[in-house]
């Protein structure tokens, strides 16, 4: 697992990154970085990522309502491999279920290191 850790880089992105236990996973050995707002731009640079934690709303200053389901279909695209975790903090959306169907995983808001 510390191997994983060194060389795992891992992204968040959500406009509560409070909700995250970003602190606790550097802590751990992950290499972190949170994004509070992206742009159509930046969606390139997320595909890079091994982990990526998306929220559906909020998040790209494009598209605030649908943002995020487009943001997950490209990443799809773009890096088959990449592990997504869609989360959410309990807003229910027709479109939600196209977006919670891409992810490798779905989690609530807040969670712990551990659950991460």
């Amino acid at each position: 697992m510390s191997r994983l850790q060194e060389v795992a880089r891992v992204a968040i992105v959500d406009v509560n990154v409070a909700d995250f236990p970003v602190s606790g996973l550097r802590k751990a050995g992950f290499q972190i970085k949170t994004y509070k707002h992206v742009s159509v731009a930046d969606f390139d640079e997320l595909s890079e990522y091994d982990v990526v934690f998306l929220d559906m709303h909020d998040i790209v200053r494009d598209d605030p309502t649908e943002g995020g389901l487009k943001l997950i279909r490209v990443l799809r695209q773009k890096n088959p491999r990449q592990k997504i975790c869609a989360v959410s903090g309990n807003q229910f959306n027709p479109s939600a279920t196209a977006f919670f169907k891409l992810a490798v995983d779905a989690l609530n808001k807040p969670m712990s290191a551990q659950r991460c």
